[in-house]
C-alpha cells in the first residue's frame, strides 16, 4: 500500500488524506518492525529508525556503486 502512497496526487480523496495515511501506516509498520527486531535480539534496543535509515542507506549507496559500470574502463584487446 505505501507504493500507491506516491501515484495519489490528493485530488481523488481530497487534499491528500489518502497519502498522508499510507504514509502514516508505512512509518507505523516500520517502528513495529523494528520493536519486533529489537524483541528478537537481532537489533540492539537502544536503536532508534533514523539509526536504521542512515545504515539502509549508506549499504544501499555501497551496493549501487558496485553496480555502476566503471569510468574510464577499457577492455583488454
Amino acid at each position: 500500500m505505501s507504493g500507491v502512497a506516491l501515484v495519489y496526487d490528493g485530488r481523488e480523496h481530497g487534499r491528500g488524506g489518502r497519502r498522508r495515511s499510507c504514509i502514516g501506516r508505512a512509518a507505523s509498520s516500520r517502528g513495529a518492525l523494528l520493536r519486533h527486531a529489537q524483541r528478537a535480539g537481532a537489533v540492539r534496543n537502544d536503536v532508534e529508525l533514523p539509526e536504521v535509515y542512515a545504515l539502509l542507506i549508506a549499504t544501499l549507496a555501497i551496493v549501487f556503486d558496485g553496480l555502476a559500470p566503471l569510468r574510464n574502463f577499457q577492455r583488454a584487446p
